[in-house]
């Protein structure tokens, strides 16, 4: 393989040709190490291609190998090399460089017009199809089974990643990808490409054009392309073990995965907000499945943490019998609030279901972005409770601090954010399940974190020597510290249970 492994005068021959490759030198010289072994010295320095395609493009590698040769011989006849490959044998650096300089350099290059600012899924697709501009030639109908099997190896990139921060977790991609992990990824597609919360069954047979599927990605998956090329440059720039690299490829690994939702919609929530796709953690802060279904604890959990949260609201839909998730991200500035406002322009309404909306600032109300009040006070008329977004005197989403399971709701309009509802009440009354409160950051927010949860265990241990009778006059401390507060969370736990039972006998 060139100087690594195959005759000389093939790879100084290659080389000469190759003014299309526009890496550094330093690039270069990583593609060189990486592909060191996959030289098969037995065996007269051959590269070992199969072996390659395997690891860097896992899940997709036998769709990859299939059509590689095809795919590089269509790259070369278009921008008018002299290189014809035979066979997968016939594999050499040069190649393997123009790989790297498609997959990582043409998405950001101006002077490469093949792919510039073309989604780095459309650009796989081709790979699949062994053919340049194939997501054009089929720009009406798009093979939506090589769809599902791009956002399927996407995901495995960060399963793998979560994997590698853990020592007990080892992804098989057989055991993940099932029949129905398929169907759920389609359907997430679909709804998001249609704009629909929910399909009928003519959506599921339905032709997806390369528009659609771009602009699906340039909407609401803004981090997706930076992350594919993230991985690529990491794996074949052989960074893996360059400590510097961390601080360029970061994506948010959680400590606990979440209990509201799915791992895959978590992972496409994080690629929507440019905001936390660059933080190194997701630390869950407060689960009221542990933690208890108390909202002043959940307040305290996030106040003081030095990054921007999310809550997320588990909702059990008694139309369509099944669970939705949505919530609250807040960027910054979030403090009790009492009578004010707190929050930023950054802040926003997000809806997790199969159908991923964000729900930003609009409009002239500057002010009224989040309200956080852990508790009741004297002499003010304003409920204790989380709010965001308001219009003429009414919160647009609300969880309530004193009836939780009561008073909760989610509204379609307001006068701070974009209109949107998973729901075709104007004002929906929440059926919570479970609420979960995560952090994002990077190790200086995990430092300012460890500090912040020592002073509440501080705080946490002298109430505890605090006479609970201190308490009588108030709500929220009573129900945290007495008995009726876990009998209460055992009664929602059992309607949790209760409706997933009655989910699978439906199943």
């Amino acid at each position: 393989m060139g100087n690594e492994g195959g005759s000389k005068s093939s790879s100084k021959k290659s080389k000469i040709k190759a003014n299309w490759i526009k890496l550094t030198d330093n690039e270069k010289q990583g593609v060189i190490s990486y592909t060191k072994k996959y030289i098969d010295q037995a065996n007269n320095n051959k590269f070992k291609s199969e072996k390659f395609l395997q690891t860097v493009f896992t899940y997709l590698s036998k769709e990859i190998s299939d059509n590689i040769i095809k795919y590089l011989n269509s790259f070369y006849s278009e921008i008018k090399a002299k290189r014809l490959l035979q066979k997968e044998q016939d594999i050499e650096i040069v190649d393997i460089m123009t790989l790297t300089q498609i997959l990582i350099k043409s998405y950001l290059d101006s002077d490469e017009n093949i792919y510039y600012h073309k989604s780095i899924v459309l650009i796989l697709y081709d790979m699949i199809n062994g053919e340049l501009f194939s997501h054009e030639k089929n720009k009406y109908n798009l093979n939506i089974d090589i769809i599902i099997k791009i956002f399927n190896f996407i995901i495995l990139i960060y399963f793998n990643k979560y994997a590698k921060k853990s020592s007990t977790l080892n992804f098989n991609s057989k055991e993940i990808f099932t029949k129905e992990f398929n169907s759920n990824i389609k359907e997430f597609i679909l709804c998001n490409i249609l704009n629909k919360y929910e399909l009928t069954q003519d959506d599921f047979n339905i032709k997806i054009t390369t528009d659609q599927l771009s602009q699906f990605i340039e909407k609401k998956l803004f981090a997706l392309d930076g992350f594919i090329i993230s991985y690529f440059s990491t794996t074949l720039f052989n960074l893996e073990q360059d400590a510097n690299n961390e601080n360029l490829a970061s994506f948010p690994i959680f400590n606990e995965p979440p209990s509201t939702l799915s791992i895959y919609k978590f992972f496409f929530y994080c690629l929507s907000n440019t905001i936390i796709s660059s933080k190194h953690y997701a630390f869950k802060l407060y689960d009221c499945k542990i933690n208890g279904y108390n909202l002043s604890n959940l307040v305290y959990s996030f106040l003081g943490f030095t990054g921007p949260i999310i809550i997320l609201v588990q909702h059990h839909d008694k139309t369509s019998d099944d669970f939705i998730t949505f919530g609250m991200f807040i960027n910054s500035n979030f403090k009790e609030c009492f009578s004010n406002f707190c929050g930023d322009d950054l802040s926003h309404i997000l809806i997790v279901g199969d159908k991923m909306d964000i729900l930003k600032t609009v409009g002239d109300d500057h002010e009224h972005y989040c309200y956080i009040s852990s508790k009741n006070q004297k002499f003010q008329k304003m409920q204790p409770g989380i709010g965001m977004g308001y219009s003429h005197g009414q919160f647009r989403f609300w969880l309530d601090a004193n009836e939780l399971f009561s008073k909760s709701y989610f509204g379609k309009y307001d006068d701070v954010y974009e209109e949107g509802s998973p729901f075709e009440e104007m004002e929906e009354k929440l059926e919570i399940c479970n609420l979960e409160v995560f952090g994002f950051g990077d190790d200086d927010t995990l430092k300012d974190l460890i500090k912040k949860q020592e002073r509440d265990q501080v705080i946490i241990d002298k109430m505890k020597k605090v006479d609970k009778s201190a308490f009588a006059n108030n709500e929220f401390d009573r129900e945290m510290f007495l008995t009726k507060s876990f009998s209460h969370r055992q009664v929602v736990d059992e309607r949790a249970r209760n409706d997933l039972e009655k989910k699978d006998n439906k199943e």
